[in-house]
């Protein structure tokens, strides 16, 4: 993966959580995050089968449990440091699950 820069849009992030969408009905995705500055929030996402990155389809096994969350506005990652992620994801029984936290760093432009 190459670096990811400060309001860089056109961004997918993809996540693997090992919980088997196509054996729990899943109704909720979204992407938690931490930002450098320690702002909380979290961007819808959702499930998929496969995605295509630079023209080729990936395909992405239901068991891995994939949570991708597409980001499309510059001001979404608009702090440079160490951003927290981790997926989360509600059932239709109302329990819930968290995939594991990673940490991707964002970097100011021309560094």
């Amino acid at each position: 993966m190459g670096k990811i820069y400060v309001n860089q849009d056109s961004l997918i992030i993809l996540a693997r959580t090992g919980i088997d969408f196509s054996y729990y009905s899943a109704t909720v995705f979204k992407m938690e995050y931490k930002d450098p500055n320690g702002t909380k929030g979290a961007w819808s996402a959702t499930t998929t089968a496969s995605v295509t990155i630079d023209g080729t389809v990936v395909s992405i096994a239901a068991a891995s449990g994939p949570v991708v969350c597409k980001l499309s506005a510059t001001s979404q990652l608009s702090v440079d440091g160490n951003w927290k992620f981790q997926p989360y994801i509600k059932f239709s029984d109302d329990s819930h699950a968290r995939g594991e936290t990673f940490t991707v760093h964002i970097y100011d432009r021309f560094k």
